[in-house]
């Protein structure tokens, strides 16, 4: 277990992490639409992945205003983005949960990081 906390710890492990994330949100969004499964459903995915970004990237950048603007705007463009993509659409409620989802993801790392330092 020790081995793996080194390892998460480690620079280029969160930077990498990060940039794969970060990537995976630009591919997923722009590139077919999966069908949805659960009405609303892809407001979830968008609430799980950039409150997973989030965390991502507090952990790079341990300022939680910061971090906010930097997913929430990031949110913004992927939907602005979407707008000029076949088969996609500008959709306010998305940038809502990504929104949402990053503010989610950094109560969760800072209430996570005082717990572990209690």
């Amino acid at each position: 277990m020790q081995a793996f906390w080194w390892y998460w710890q480690h620079p280029r492990t969160k930077q990498s992490l990060f940039a794969l994330w970060t990537l995976a949100i630009w591919v997923g969004s722009l590139g077919p639409a999966a069908p949805q499964v659960v009405d609303q459903g892809d407001k979830i995915q968008h609430f799980i992945g950039y409150a997973t970004l989030a965390i991502l990237a507090y952990r790079l950048w341990p300022y939680t205003l910061r971090v906010w603007l930097f997913t929430a705007t990031m949110g913004v463009l992927v939907e602005i983005a979407q707008s000029f993509t076949p088969n996609r659409s500008f959709d306010p409620h998305d940038m809502l949960a990504n929104a949402l989802g990053a503010a989610l993801g950094l109560l969760f790392i800072r209430c996570y990081s005082r717990w572990r330092q209690s």
